[in-house]
C-alpha cells in the first residue's frame, strides 16, 4: 500500500499543504468524534457539576472550582465524613490522595455549568470545539518541524495520524477529562513558540513559550510532558551551543518547578493510593510502575487492543501480554533504530514520546494517557514510513530488515488509517456503558431509601457505587440518609449472623485481592478485574487494615476479624447499632445490574451471595451489558 506515492498525489498535498491546510484535518477530526454530542453527563461529570455549583451529596463541604478534580485530598476528617455517608468504602485509607488541580480546565466548567447547565450537549460541543482546535495546532506543529527537512507527505502524514488516533477518544468524549485536550493545546502552542524562538530567532517566543507551558500544566498535569520534549527539542535540534540551549530551558524549568511546588503547598497531588502514583511521593512505586505499564502503554500508542483492556485482565493473561508487549516494543525500536540513528529529528521525536511514557505511567493503563505519547509516535511513524517509501539514506540494506519492515508497515498503516478512525468514531461512547449501569442502579433503588441507611451486601466496586450516588444527586434523585457497602469486586460473599445485631462477611479472595485475581472460573477478560483494579484506588496493598481494626460508621461499627495469608483482610464484623430488622435499614443486593431486597440471615445462620456473572470484556463492550 502506497500513500502519496504517485507525482499527481504528491502535487495534491503540497497544494494542501500550502492552501487548505489544516482544514480539511479539522473537519475530519470533528465529523469522527461527533457522537459524542449525545453522550450526556457521565460518571466523573457529576463531580464537575458539584463542585461548580457548589451542591454536593449530603451537603458534604467542598470548596468550589478546586473540587472539579478532588476525590480524597489526603485529609482525614474530611475522608472520615465522606466514608461515613458512603461515598467512599469503609476500607478506604483516610489519608490516601488523589486531588488534582486544574483551573484552567475548571474555569472551562464554571463557564457551561453557569451558561448552558441542562445543555450537556453544547458542553460536549464545547469540548469537540477543543478538540478541533487540538488538531488545527498539531497540524501546524507538523508543517513546521518537518516541512522544510523532509517531503511534504511527511507532515501531512504525521498530522493524518494524529487526528484520528483512537487514543484521543476517552478525552474528546468524557467531559471530566477535557483537560487532556487542553494540555496537549497548550503544550504544543509552548513547543512551537519555542521552535520559531530558537531557530527562527522571533524574540516574542522566549515568553511565550513558558506561558504557554504554564497554561498545560494548569490545564492538567500530564502536560508536564511538554518539558519532555523541550528537553529533547534543545538536545537534538538546537543547533547553539550547550551553553546556550542549556540557558534557553531555565525559563520553562522555572515554570515547572513553581507549578509543581505550588501544586504540593496547596495540598494538591497523590499519595497512599494503590493506583495513583507520582514520583516526587513515591519513587521507588513509581519507578516500578514504570516498569510494568510501559510496555502496554507503547502497544496502545502503536498497535491494538486499547491499553485500558489490560486492568481488565487475569493476572497469568496480563503475564504473557506484558511479555509480548516488550517482545514488541523491543521489535519496534529495531525497525526504528537505522532511521533514528541518523536524523536528528527522529531522534527528538523518539526522545520526547518515550519521556512522556514517563509520566503516563502515574496511572493505570488507559490510552488517554498517551496524548502527549502521540505527538512524538506519530512524527516518528510518518517520518518512518516515508522514508522506507522513497528509499532515504537511512535505510538498511539487509534484506531481512526490509522484508520485516514491509510487513510492519502494513500492520502500522492499517491499525492507524484504517482501525483508528472506526475506534475514534466508537470509542466516544464507550463511557456510555458505565452509564448504563449507574442509571439501571439508581432506577431500582429501594422508593422507600429517604432517611434510611441502604446496606447492599455486594457491590461491583465501590467506583461504581460513587458514580451511583453521585449520578443521583447530580439528577435530584433522593439519596438515602447512608450506603454502606458490605463488601466489593464482584466475588462470593459469605454473611453468617451472630446475633441479632452482628454481621460477619467474608469474601471468598478476601478483600482488596490482586487486580487480576480468579477464586472461581471468569473469562481472563472480565470487568471483575477492573472493579479489583477500581477498589485499590483508595489502599495501598503495602497499607492494610490489620486484625481487630475498626471503623465507626452511623449505621454500624466495622471490625477487621480476620487476616488472608498475604496480610489482606479476609473477614470484617459488622456490629449494628439496632438490629438488622430495624426499618432504618434498608438491605440490598445487586441483581442483574440493578438492585433487589435483600434479608438478613435468621440468628445462626449463612447464606453466601454469589458475585457477578463475570462478563467477557468482548460482549460487555459490544453489546453494552454487564
Amino acid at each position: 500500500m502506497k500513500l502519496f506515492g504517485s507525482d499527481h498525489s504528491r502535487r495534491l498535498a503540497t497544494r494542501i499543504l500550502s492552501t487548505w491546510y489544516p482544514a480539511p484535518l479539522v473537519v475530519l477530526g470533528l465529523l469522527l468524534a461527533a457522537p459524542c454530542l449525545f453522550n450526556g453527563l457521565q460518571t466523573d461529570d457529576y463531580v464537575v457539576r458539584a463542585a461548580v455549583l457548589g451542591s454536593h451529596p449530603w451537603g458534604l463541604q467542598g470548596e468550589g472550582l478546586r473540587d472539579t478534580h478532588r476525590f480524597l485530598d489526603g485529609d482525614p476528617d474530611r475522608a472520615q465524613a465522606a466514608i461515613e455517608h458512603g461515598l467512599y468504602p469503609w476500607w478506604s485509607d483516610p489519608s490516601c490522595q488523589f486531588h488534582f488541580w486544574r483551573p484552567i480546565t475548571a474555569w472551562t466548567y464554571a463557564v457551561e455549568f453557569r451558561l448552558w447547565p441542562d445543555s450537556p450537549m453544547l458542553m460536549h460541543l464545547h469540548s469537540l470545539l477543543w478538540f478541533g482546535a487540538l488538531v488545527a495546532v498539531a497540524a501546524v506543529f507538523y508543517r513546521r518541524l518537518m516541512g522544510a527537512r523532509l517531503p511534504v507527505a511527511a507532515a501531512v502524514l504525521a498530522a493524518l495520524l494524529f487526528t484520528v488516533d483512537d487514543a484521543h477518544a476517552r478525552s474528546v468524549g468524557w467531559l471530566a477529562d477535557r483537560g487532556t485536550l487542553l494540555g496537549a493545546f497548550f503544550g504544543i502552542l509552548a513547543l512551537m513558540a519555542y521552535d520559531r524562538w530558537r531557530r527562527d530567532a522571533w524574540l516574542p517566543g522566549a515568553w511565550l513559550a513558558p506561558i504557554a507551558l504554564a497554561a498545560a500544566l494548569f490545564s492538567k498535569e500530564t502536560a508536564i510532558a511538554t518539558a519532555a520534549y523541550l528537553l529533547a527539542y534543545a538536545v537534538f535540534l538546537d543547533g547553539s551551543s550547550w551553553r546556550r540551549r542549556l540557558t534557553a530551558l531555565l525559563p520553562s524549568l522555572g515554570v515547572v518547578v513553581t507549578w509543581y511546588t505550588t501544586y504540593r503547598l496547596q495540598g494538591f497531588g497523590t499519595s497512599n493510593s494503590g493506583t495513583y502514583l507520582e514520583p516526587g511521593t513515591e519513587p521507588l512505586e513509581f519507578l516500578a510502575a514504570v516498569l510494568q505499564r510501559a510496555p502496554i502503554l507503547f502497544v496502545g500508542q502503536w498497535a491494538f487492543p486499547d491499553s485500558i483492556v489490560s486492568i481488565a485482565m487475569s493476572r497469568s493473561l496480563l503475564s504473557i501480554y506484558w511479555l509480548a508487549a516488550v517482545v514488541f516494543s523491543l521489535l519496534v525500536g529495531l525497525l526504528l533504530a537505522p532511521l533514528v540513528a541518523r536524523d536528528a529529528l527522529a531522534r527528538f521525536f523518539a526522545a520526547g514520546m518515550l519521556l512522556s511514557l514517563v509520566p503516563a505511567c502515574g496511572a493505570f493503563c488507559d490510552d488517554r494517557q498517551l496524548m502527549f505519547v502521540g505527538i512524538g509516535a506519530m512524527g516518528l511513524l510518518a517520518q518512518w514510513y516515508v522514508g522506507r517509501r522513497d528509499g532515504a539514506p537511512w535505510l538498511p540494506s539487509a534484506r531481512s530488515w526490509r522484508r520485516l519492515a514491509s510487513g510492519v508497515a502494513g500492520l502500522f498503516i492499517f491499525a492507524h488509517l484504517v482501525l483508528a478512525p472506526l475506534l475514534l468514531a466508537w470509542e466516544v461512547r464507550t463511557m456510555e456503558i458505565f452509564v448504563k449501569r449507574v442509571d439501571r442502579m439508581i432506577a431500582t433503588l429501594p422508593d422507600d431509601r429517604k432517611n434510611r441507611t441502604v446496606v447492599s451486601v455486594t457491590s461491583d466496586s465501590w467506583l461504581v457505587d460513587f458514580w451511583m450516588l453521585q449520578s443521583a444527586h447530580g439528577q435530584e434523585e433522593d439519596l438515602p440518609e447512608n450506603f454502606l457497602s458490605l463488601a466489593s469486586g464482584s466475588h462470593h460473599v459469605e454473611l453468617t449472623r451472630l446475633d441479632a445485631t452482628t454481621l460477619v462477611v467474608r469474601p471468598d479472595v478476601g478483600y482488596l485481592p490482586p487486580a487480576g485475581t480468579r477464586a472461581v472460573p471468569r473469562p481472563d477478560l472480565s470487568f471483575t478485574h477492573v472493579f479489583q483494579s477500581f477498589d485499590h484506588l483508595v489502599r495501598r496493598v503495602d497499607r492494610p487494615m490489620q486484625l481487630g481494626e475498626k471503623v465507626e460508621l452511623p449505621a454500624a461499627t466495622v471490625e477487621i476479624t480476620g487476616m488472608t495469608d498475604d496480610n489482606r483482610s479476609a473477614e470484617a464484623t459488622f456490629r449494628f447499632r439496632v438490629p438488622l430488622e430495624d426499618d432504618s435499614l434498608c438491605w440490598v443486593r445487586q441483581f442483574r445490574g440493578g438492585y433487589r431486597r435483600f434479608v438478613p440471615p435468621a440468628v445462626g445462620e449463612s447464606v453466601e451471595i454469589r458475585g457477578g456473572a463475570g462478563w467477557s470484556i468482548n460482549r460487555d463492550l459490544i453489546t453494552g451489558r454487564w
